[in-house]
């Protein structure tokens, strides 16, 4: 966000220290329901050109379609041009736009970090078991897109635990198949099923007992 933000102070600044100023014609105005943007065109250097941006509140009862909009543009470049009142930038906006994407990129880390480490701890504290598959429901039309696998595992301190898991592999799994879980020793019906790929040696020990 702070590149983007240095990126247009940048060409703002260009257009503000050497751009002309010319009256365009308002061709389009679009109202959706987070914005509204109107879409112009004006003359420089003997052509036509276009142009288009989000327009704030303030601004939008001004305009009418076929109305004027003042633009600024580049001479060397009138295709980079902006409405006259866009030259400053909208700190209120830019603020908005942090406070709403900073919990979403925090969510998205979260999301992928919280899965490792659970791994991590059962691969480093917990204890690996062989477990039978012992059926697997296929996905549905609706609502499951991935078939379910279920499985049973004896526990080393002795008794059975059960457990399932949604299928993204193409791994062809069939009742009976082995697999292969990690479970805590303190609390054996919280376990996860190892994935190909983590550490093999604590996997050989356990299942060799």
């Amino acid at each position: 966000m702070a590149g983007e933000i240095r990126r247009q102070e940048a060409g703002f600044r260009r257009i503000f220290e050497v751009g002309r100023e010319t009256e365009g014609v308002v061709t389009r105005l679009v109202v959706t329901s987070s914005r509204r943007r109107a879409e112009y065109r004006f003359i420089a250097n003997g052509r036509v050109f276009t142009g288009g941006a989000s327009i704030v509140p303030q601004h939008w009862n001004d305009l009418r379609l076929a109305g004027p909009i003042a633009v600024r543009y580049l001479p060397s470049d009138p295709a980079n041009n902006i409405p006259s009142w866009r030259i400053q930038l909208d700190p209120t906006a830019l603020l908005l736009s942090a406070i709403l994407l900073c919990p979403m990129g925090i969510g998205c880390g979260m999301a992928i970090l919280v899965p490792l480490r659970k791994r991590r701890w059962y691969l480093a504290h917990g204890r690996a078991a062989p477990a039978v598959v012992t059926r697997v429901d296929k996905p549905r039309s609706r609502g499951r897109v991935y078939p379910i696998v279920h499985y049973e595992f004896r526990l080393w301190e002795g008794g059975t635990c059960q457990g399932s898991y949604e299928k993204r592999d193409p791994i062809q799994t069939p009742e009976g198949a082995l697999i292969c879980v990690l479970y805590d020793p303190d609390h054996p019906c919280r376990h996860v099923r190892y994935q190909a790929g983590l550490p093999l040696f604590k996997v050989a020990a356990d299942l060799h007992g």
